[in-house]
């Protein structure tokens, strides 16, 4: 008999499946030993989904960023855009969404909550698609990948926050803009690490037009 956390994670995957959400495949997860590039690079794409909306085009994203202690590292993440045109001025915004606690378990990465609408803040994304901003969600350093998450260290999460901005603009069938204004928002860990991103922005990522 599977454990009760077992048996909901099945029940979820099930779910999923049955009602055809795009997920990213198990060998996205897979991250390259020293990964190349300035942070923000691009590694892989997936096809993924925001629940079951058909309005939204979504995005797996595997990037390279910048673990605490300046190293490369391989993150993932999610990126959101609403598929009617941006009717305001200036470029579509792009607000990176830090998540708060997910957990510790692969299983728990954003990136695979997202497709099936599970995420818990999936709410709080969506009434900024409403807006009609994109929205980029990093997973975080090493959750989803191989390795021990790195939770609540505030260098790496504001690293990933902004990097998965810089891919974003990346990713051709987004059409988004390495000039679009970026937007930060954040509760709980997510807090600690919009906060974090806010502070280092302008020598981290001097190049992104961050206005809150």
């Amino acid at each position: 008999m599977l454990p009760r956390a077992a048996t909901a994670l099945l029940v979820v995957g099930l779910l999923v499946a049955a009602m055809g959400c795009a997920q990213p495949p198990p060998d996205f997860y897979n991250v390259p030993p020293t990964p190349a590039g300035p942070p923000g690079t691009v590694i892989r794409t997936a096809p993924s989904s925001f629940g079951e909306s058909a309005d939204h085009t979504a995005v797996a994203v595997q990037y390279r960023s910048t673990s605490a202690t300046g190293q490369p590292n391989a993150v993932t993440g999610t990126v959101v855009v609403p598929d009617s045109p941006w009717a305001g001025p200036g470029e579509r915004p792009i607000v990176s969404f830090a998540v708060g606690t997910q957990g510790l378990g692969d299983q728990c990465a954003p990136s695979k909550s997202i497709p099936g609408g599970t995420a818990y803040e999936q709410g709080a994304v969506q009434a900024m698609l409403d807006r009609g901003w994109a929205v980029a969600v990093t997973d975080y350093e090493k959750l989803g990948t191989p390795g021990d998450h790195t939770y609540v260290v505030a260098a790496a999460e504001a690293h990933a926050v902004l990097d998965i901005v810089r891919a974003a603009a990346q990713v051709d069938e987004l059409g988004l803009s390495p000039s679009a204004p970026v937007g930060i928002m954040g509760y709980s860990q997510g807090g600690q690490a919009a906060a974090k991103a806010a502070e280092v922005e302008a020598d981290y990522a001097p190049e992104l037009d961050v206005r809150g």
